[in-house]
C-alpha cells in the first residue's frame, strides 16, 4: 500500500487528489484502492507498468525511479493470496491501483 500511495503522489499533478479506500466485498476479502488525478496510463500500458524496470510514462515525463516498485508490490500481494491491478481511462485521466487480500479469522 505504501508503494501505491507513493506513486499516486509522485505521478499526480499539482493540486491533484489522492483517495485511499478500503472495503470488504465479502467476509473473507479486503479490497484496498488508491486513486489519483494524475498523468494516467494508456490502456495498452496497464499491464506493462507491472513489468520489472518498465516505466510506461518514460516518454512523457521524467520521474525518478527504477520501475521495480509495482512489480514487487504485485508479487508481495500474490504471495499473500491476493491480486493487484491498475485501471485508467487513459493519459491525463488519473489512475486507480487496487488490490485484494484474503482476511483470516483471528484465533483467541
Amino acid at each position: 500500500m505504501l508503494n501505491l500511495l507513493s506513486n499516486a503522489v509522485k505521478y499526480n499533478r499539482e493540486g491533484g487528489d489522492v483517495v485511499l479506500a478500503a472495503t470488504s466485498p465479502d467476509p473473507r476479502t479486503i479490497l484496498i484502492s488508491v486513486h489519483d488525478t494524475g498523468i494516467g496510463i494508456a490502456p495498452a500500458d496497464l499491464e506493462r507498468v507491472f513489468v520489472p524496470f518498465e516505466k510506461a510514462h518514460r516518454q512523457r515525463i521524467d520521474v525518478p525511479g527504477t520501475g521495480l516498485g509495482l512489480s514487487l508490490a504485485r508479487k508481495y500481494v500474490e504471495l499473500h493470496g491476493g491480486r493487484l491491478w491498475a485501471e485508467s481511462s487513459g493519459v491525463d485521466q488519473g489512475a486507480t491501483f487496487s488490490f485484494t487480500l484474503p482476511l483470516q479469522q483471528a484465533w483467541r
